[in-house]
């Protein structure tokens, strides 16, 4: 007996007539799909009336597609019907679990994909395929936010990963690629950022406030997660950040009470596990090094990077203040960063592994 043909993708409904009929208020032609691939990973397609078929022993007449029709579907915050488009890129989505040869396209601007996880949250979507789009969000390559300003600055593209910001009225507003490279990249000139300065902390907070629900809501762990790392990658400038000013905004009462299990037990233990900083001032009567395991922290802290490379920088000054002791020196001489001392307790790497384990048990037993 010889073995059937696969086709060069494996999709095994490749030979198979479509028999459902999606209709979009956009296009007049309808798009075909299976319901049999839809069905699994959609409940709205799952609960779809399902058209006749013939009784066994009687001849079968042509097939009666199901129809999905969507020309009445407004989604959340638009004025028009969901677009022809949006479930294109959604049948993508779908059909990639099962048909190696497709893919869903997504834009690195979270905007662009505002619309599919509506549709999804709209449709019913399965929790895996919710969990695939948000990771293959989260691993995308220069994942930004774009902060609308007023003019002349129509907007503040924010990168999500690798960069850490800062603002000043000296400098304006500049990225610091993370490993620090020793270029900083102008964003805003200062005249322009003195222009927005009460303004652009609100419209960062409010923007990131608004992405963190939609993502808890939907239940987007790996999205929350970056969304979350964001923040407190951009708290580390102190004085210089742009959220600081306003970042009690982020966490608002929506966002607390939908965010997903997973980040709620994470932050529980470590609160439990790590001590709080000490109000511990540090002196020292003549220059010392300083040196930072994150590179992160390196990109964040040193106003000119360390020579060489690395993440230690010579002849810094611990000086303490009335709050806490704070860096001084390196090349500029100027004020670095402030230092939060911790006493006791686990590491951090002994307290990564305490964390995860115990997450993971939480969450495969919810």
């Amino acid at each position: 007996m010889g073995k059937r043909r696969r086709s060069s993708s494996g999709f095994l409904l490749c030979d198979e007539t479509p028999d459902l009929t999606i209709y979009c208020a956009d296009k007049a032609e309808p798009i075909l799909a299976h319901i049999d691939v839809l069905r699994l990973c959609s409940g709205v397609v799952r609960d779809l009336p399902r058209a006749a078929r013939a009784a066994p022993g009687l001849e079968p007449a042509a097939p009666t597609p199901t129809v999905w029709d969507l020309r009445g579907l407004v989604l959340e915050g638009d004025q028009q019907p969901v677009s022809s488009a949006v479930v294109s890129q959604w049948l993508d989505l779908v059909y990639s679990r099962v048909d190696s040869g497709r893919r869903c396209k997504l834009s690195p601007s979270l905007d662009d994909s505002r619309q599919l996880l509506l549709f999804c949250d709209a449709s019913a979507t399965s929790d895996l395929v919710m969990s695939d789009l948000g990771q293959q969000l989260a691993a995308l390559p220069g994942l930004r936010l774009d902060v609308p300003l007023p003019c002349p600055q129509p907007c503040l593209q924010l990168v999500l990963s690798g960069r850490v910001y800062a603002a000043s009225a000296a400098e304006g507003v500049t990225c610091t690629p993370v490993p620090a490279s020793g270029c900083r990249v102008e964003l805003m000139a200062p005249e322009a950022y003195a222009l927005h300065r009460r303004a652009l902390p609100r419209a960062a907070c409010a923007t990131i406030e608004a992405w963190l629900y939609l993502a808890s809501r939907l239940q987007i762990t790996a999205l929350v997660e970056m969304l979350v790392e964001f923040v407190r990658t951009q708290l580390l400038p102190n004085s210089r950040s742009i959220l600081q000013p306003q970042v009690a905004r982020v966490y608002s009462p929506r966002v607390l009470q939908t965010l997903p299990p997973a980040i709620l037990f994470d932050g529980f233990l470590r609160h439990a596990l790590l001590h709080r900083p000490s109000d511990l001032r540090i002196a020292s009567m003549g220059p010392v090094m300083a040196a930072v395991q994150s590179p992160l922290a390196a990109a964040a802290s040193f106003a000119v990077p360390p020579p060489h490379g690395g993440n230690a920088i010579k002849n810094v000054a611990l000086c303490p203040s009335t709050s806490r002791t704070r860096l001084r020196g390196g090349a500029s001489g100027v004020e670095l960063t402030a230092v939060n001392a911790t006493l006791g307790g686990p590491d951090a790497e002994t307290t990564d592994k305490l964390v995860r384990a115990a997450v993971a048990a939480a969450v495969s037993e919810a």
